[in-house]
């Protein structure tokens, strides 16, 4: 199996979150007539009042920290020193990747590191999302808003991690499996591995990373 491509985090820093979760859930690559069939049983209502609860929480949020002076993304070099060097008998496979990047004054910045181990690839990625804000809140309280999916090809729905909300994704035919961690207003940790039977592996694994240092950085 190939490495895992960086598009898997650093292509999603000037989208909108929300978008990954839906696209997910309705294009026919992703399960076609059986996702739609899911989403019709969920209620909408109940989503889009938790999305405008979470989006008017984070906008307070963002106001503070403009008025404390804090609009700037963690820099890369430090969001490098949350990854692991050794994970479970996981080892680097290349260099990390990593970014910082601006555009209509909202600041972004990711790392990403590849893993390997007896051919099973592992991909850790940690996105600061400080100047999207609106748009992270929109991801979290879709996660959380009940939302399960399970059909022949993947398994996907929301989890609490540690106090810490998440969405799990199992794709079945090819045993990858997907683990996405909400920490604070801003941070996503994204953890994606190969040959997996589910996603507890990564939740197993996800303890390695000092979770709560890097929600209160």
């Amino acid at each position: 199996m190939k490495r895992f491509s960086s598009l898997e985090s650093s292509s999603l820093v000037f989208k909108p979150l929300i978008l990954c979760s839906f696209l997910l859930l309705i294009l026919p690559s992703c399960g076609g007539d059986e996702y739609q069939e899911d989403i019709k049983k969920e209620s909408f209502e109940k989503i889009q009042e938790e999305i405008t609860e979470e989006k008017q929480k984070a906008e307070s949020k963002r106001k503070q920290r403009i008025v404390k002076g804090d609009t700037i993304a963690i820099d890369h070099k430090t969001l490098q020193d949350f990854l692991p060097k050794n994970i479970d008998g996981y080892t680097p496979e290349g260099q990390i990747v990593s970014s910082e990047q601006s555009k209509s004054g909202k600041a972004f910045s990711n790392v990403e590191q590849s893993y390997q181990k007896d051919g099973k690839h592992l991909l850790i990625a940690i996105i600061d999302y400080s100047g999207a804000n609106s748009q992270f809140a929109q991801e979290v309280a879709f996660w959380n808003s009940g939302l399960k999916i399970n059909n022949r090809s993947t398994e996907a729905g929301g989890i609490d991690l540690d106090g810490f909300k998440g969405w799990e994704i199992y794709e079945k035919k090819i045993k990858i499996a997907k683990l996405h961690i909400a920490l604070s207003d801003r941070i996503l940790l994204k953890m994606t591995a190969s040959h997996q039977k589910n996603t507890e592996y990564l939740k197993k694994i996800i303890q390695e990373i000092d979770l709560n240092k890097l929600a209160h950085y």
